[in-house]
């Protein structure tokens, strides 16, 4: 089943006691977005756009998929959906990235430590 959450995302489920099993953004002009990182950090894996700053956010076919049009969409999601072993290890290097690069306590000692060495 499918839930929109936002007229640019799905997120894909099995069953509606689960979690989401694929996150998906069709935004073609995005930045830097939340929900998709959000996504990540909860483990899902995240099927995005090529596009903007949502091609940053994954190495793709590792952690994260990207498409270049979305007339690719309905052809990946099966390629991604009939895997569920390759799903699962994305979801969680998904998740190691999300932590990474996007943990706010770690990047707030990030911009400290250059706005420290910016003034001295």
């Amino acid at each position: 089943a499918c839930r929109n959450e936002n007229p640019h995302a799905v997120a894909v489920r099995y069953s509606p006691e689960s979690s989401p099993t694929l996150y998906v953004a069709r935004s073609d002009r995005a930045g830097f977005s939340f929900p998709p990182a959000n996504a990540m950090a909860r483990g899902i894996p995240v099927l995005l756009r090529k596009a903007g700053g949502l091609r940053e956010m994954v190495s793709p076919g590792h952690s994260g998929y990207l498409i270049e049009k979305m007339d690719r969409l309905a052809a990946t999601l099966c390629e991604v959906l009939t895997n569920p072993m390759n799903l699962q290890s994305i979801g969680l290097a998904g998740r190691a990235r999300a932590h990474e690069r996007y943990d706010i306590r770690r990047n707030i000692g990030l911009v400290a430590s250059l706005m420290k060495a910016t003034v001295r």
